[in-house]
């Protein structure tokens, strides 16, 4: 970006705080290419998304989604979403170690 157009707004989780890189990233899968595919038929499943490759398992709860997910791709960072429900950022910064409470000092 030039100097002269402005930085697009940080997304904030619902404490306010900046999401982090891998929430961003799982996030904007989720929006762009999953969330239209995914949320007519897996309302209320979770849905784990491999960030750097867009790879994505869907079963009934976060460890079955996370447990499918790392039998296709054993590394790297996974974003964890429930399809269709209200967003819970502070899970993704959970799931990568950061926790919550840490980032509301």
């Amino acid at each position: 970006m030039s100097a002269s157009t402005p930085e697009p707004a940080a997304r904030q989780d619902q404490y306010g705080q900046p999401l982090d890189d891998v929430t961003r990233r799982g996030l904007a899968i989720y929006e762009t290419r999953l969330g239209p595919l995914l949320e007519s038929a897996h309302v209320g499943e979770v849905v784990a998304i491999h960030v750097d490759s867009g790879d994505y398992a869907v079963a009934s709860s976060s460890p079955e989604a996370l447990r499918a997910m790392r039998r296709m791709r054993p590394a790297g960072l996974l974003f964890l979403y429930t399809i269709g429900a209200a967003t819970d950022h502070g899970l993704a910064r959970r799931m990568a170690g950061l926790g919550t409470e840490a980032r509301r000092k």
